[in-house]
């Protein structure tokens, strides 16, 4: 509700006149669904009274007084409507509170016509508010938008042919959110890479790098609930989410996907507990920032199988041979091709060839462990890595393969050509 800035010399003379003319109160407030007062009439009286806990879910206790205004008693305060805004995926809303000095009563405003002609006006003169401040909203949204796009992430098009600069361009996008989020703490975590890219202000960049990784199943658990960027400011949100025992800063998380529309990461943002709360501006960059990722990322994937590319494949290979050497893991690196693709092509057209080839991916990936990695190499060519495997076993692993393969059936009416896979 941040972006709601009251403002305006008619609700000043309104609310003047209310507090004038109802017997005992004291000070007007407007108040967030979330809490927040957002403007008051009389903020020293408003700091001697603690406002009411209220919920916007709770429709009951309002008493219509005509003129398309209701009442109802919270505590020392009448709240005398509230208003929801609804947009940009979220609910948001806010309230009239006239606060008292003692328990109000309903009669107060019920038996003054006057009083309730003020509460109209302030009614109307919000709707006005509301509306422009959407209006403004959207429109910096909009520029935001733009402007990301031009100078955040300008560069990253399908244009990526090395790894050396794909990597970089990865670094590059991840530091620049530190300044153009203006958050503490930026990471990109991807399910088929161990590293994670991170970038921290005054903070040593192995302890984000620590508390990334710990975050990274319940992060990718909640993008695959959610498929969308999530604002999560408070401990009950992240406790929601599934976080709350291994962050306990502020973050925004968004989804990075291939062209499939399969998750491959998230991009996350971090402020920590005395920075500012999200908004749904963050998020809306959040967005524009991850499908700039997914473009780079994306092109890591292959289209027909959703499998890592060679390319993606190499780059798996040097990080996990890397943190292998560090960690003395055992890995073994099998080769696949499927016999006689051309055959099938030839005799029962492409798209048989291409079913097949799909049948021998989801084949490969459902016989792989969690952290195993398969990709498509090429045309008719697999490449598979065994973590923590022995050659025994990687051994045993290729036959499993070949005898799942052989089971899978290509054919067309009475036609019909035996599939195999050489390890």
């Amino acid at each position: 509700m941040n972006r709601y800035v009251i403002d305006d010399a008619g609700l000043e003379a309104c609310a003047a006149l209310l507090v004038d003319l109802v017997e005992g109160a004291i000070s007007l407030s407007i108040v967030s669904f979330q809490g927040k007062v957002l403007w008051t009439h009389s903020e020293k009286q408003t700091v001697k009274c603690d406002l009411p806990r209220w919920y916007p879910s709770d429709d009951s206790g309002w008493k219509n007084l005509g003129f398309d205004v209701k009442v109802r008693p919270q505590g020392i305060a009448l709240q005398l409507f509230s208003r929801e805004i609804k947009g940009d995926g979220v609910e948001e809303g806010l309230s009239l509170f006239l606060l008292h000095e003692a328990v109000p009563s309903q009669n107060s405003i019920s038996s003054n016509h006057t009083a309730k002609r003020a509460v109209y006006c302030m009614s109307q003169l919000l709707g006005s508010h509301i509306g422009l401040n959407n209006e403004l909203n959207s429109m910096t949204d909009e520029l935001a938008r733009r402007y990301e796009e031009l100078n955040l992430v300008y560069n990253t098009d399908e244009g990526i042919r090395m790894l050396s600069e794909r990597e970089t361009l990865l670094n590059k996008i991840v530091e620049t959110c530190i300044d153009h989020l203006e958050v503490d703490a930026a990471a990109l975590c991807l399910i088929e890479q161990d590293d994670v890219i991170a970038s921290q202000r005054n903070a040593v960049q192995e302890d984000l790098i620590n508390e990334v990784n710990s975050l990274r199943t319940p992060i990718f658990n909640l993008m695959l609930r959610h498929g969308s960027s999530v604002v999560l400011n408070t401990p009950q949100e992240r406790e929601r989410a599934g976080l709350e025992e291994t962050c306990k800063r502020k973050l925004v998380v968004s989804p990075i996907r291939d062209s499939n529309d399969r998750l491959r990461g998230a991009l996350i943002v971090f402020n920590n507990t005395d920075s500012r709360d999200f908004e749904n501006g963050d998020r809306n960059l959040m967005n524009v920032t991850a499908e700039k990722l997914s473009k780079v990322i994306g092109a890591d994937y292959d289209g027909l199988t959703g499998l890592v590319t060679r390319e993606g494949f190499e780059l798996a290979v040097r990080d996990i041979l890397t943190g292998a050497a560090r960690r003395e893991r055992d890995i073994c690196l099998l080769h696949a091709n499927i016999d006689q693709l051309q055959l099938v092509n030839d005799t029962f057209g492409h798209n048989a060839g291409d079913e097949l080839i799909q049948k021998v991916s989801a084949t490969l990936s459902q016989l792989l462990r969690e952290n195993d990695r398969v990709s498509r190499l090429g045309g008719d060519e697999f490449g598979i890595l065994l973590f923590d495997c022995s050659l025994e076993n990687a051994t045993k692993m290729a036959d499993r393969v070949c005898e799942h393969v052989s089971m899978l059936k290509c054919e067309s009416g009475d036609r019909r050509l035996d599939v195999g896979i050489s390890m």
